[in-house]
């Protein structure tokens, strides 16, 4: 249709194995590049299928893609990483990790995160991005709510799609939550900041970022978390936050920003909207362990010593 759609469509030459799965009423494809189809089964098919019907279960829509959908994947030895398109994700995973319960876990958490994107981000987007300019580094102060309440959902996809125990999601906050404490920068850059200078500092990092950088995708699960935690204490949630932005065609068209967020929560409680800017705008403040506790959680220290006995 325009160039914008060019750029967004990934294009694919060489030997795959495709696979066919359906997501109510949609059906999607699985593209599977690389040397070790024989790894993949039916199984992994039908896990795919259930993520997905909990991300359109927790949007309540059906996916905007329609029938669209490509998961492209390429199993490269040692690779990670996926990029969300209008209607497909391409994603680099290594295809040995699929063999144990973690790695298999995480790839379904890829999985339900991109997939996700097709709603938060493709579709449903931060004001500077309806419009792109592809001339210039555009400035965003959003990626936080982009990556990080992405990020935050992911985590729990595959345990509402059945897949994984509750046992599984502790585990898993248990790292996010580690890697946060284990980033100094937490307290020189705020996440707001973070958003901002992704161009600048994320994507440019050096020895000395993990002492002055916070990353948005960590920090803004965390937050999102925290931010779950005091809305479900008013009957309210983060998934009815994002479905609200979703299903509001002037955000839709015209993208959303920190005012929009706010606007639906001062409409919950506005003690909610001077809570989310303290967490965006302040830097070293977020108090974990006052939110688990909220839930019934308990934050302990573990001494984890590595192959050369040292802690």
């Amino acid at each position: 249709e325009n160039y914008d759609s060019l750029v967004d469509a990934p294009l694919n030459v060489g030997k795959f194995y495709t696979e066919n799965i359906n997501v109510g009423q949609r059906k999607h494809q699985i593209i599977l590049n690389g040397k070790t189809f024989d790894m993949w089964d039916k199984k992994n098919s039908l896990d795919v299928e259930k993520i997905c019907t909990s991300v359109c279960k927790l949007m309540n829509t059906e996916p905007p893609s329609g029938n669209k959908y490509q998961f492209i994947i390429y199993f490269i030895r040692g690779g990670y990483g996926g990029l969300e398109h209008d209607n497909s994700s391409v994603i680099q995973y290594d295809p040995y990790s699929l063999l144990n319960d973690s790695g298999y876990r995480k790839f379904l958490q890829l999985i339900g995160h991109e997939y996700l994107h097709q709603w938060n981000i493709r579709r449903l987007r931060p004001k500077e991005y309806v419009k792109y300019n592809y001339n210039i580094p555009v400035i965003c102060e959003s990626l936080w709510f982009a990556e990080g309440v992405t990020s935050y959902f992911d985590i729990f996809l595959p345990y509402l799609s059945g897949i994984t125990t509750q046992t599984d999601i502790y585990s898993d906050i248990s790292k996010l939550i580690t890697r946060y404490l284990n980033s100094p920068g937490r307290f020189h850059q705020s996440l707001s900041d973070s958003s901002k200078e992704s161009w600048i500092k994320l994507y440019k990092s050096d020895l000395s970022s993990i002492d002055t950088q916070i990353s948005y995708y960590n920090l803004g699960s965390l937050v999102s978390f925290c931010l779950d935690i005091l809305l479900r204490e008013k009957n309210n949630s983060l998934a009815c936050l994002l479905r609200s932005l979703w299903n509001n065609k002037n955000v839709r068209r015209n993208g959303y920003t920190r005012d929009d967020i706010t606007e639906y929560l001062d409409k919950i409680d506005k003690s909610l909207s001077l809570k989310l800017n303290q967490f965006l705008d302040s830097s070293g403040t977020l108090d974990i362990e006052y939110y688990l506790a909220k839930i019934g959680l308990e934050l302990r220290s573990e001494k984890i010593e590595n192959e050369h006995g040292l802690s």
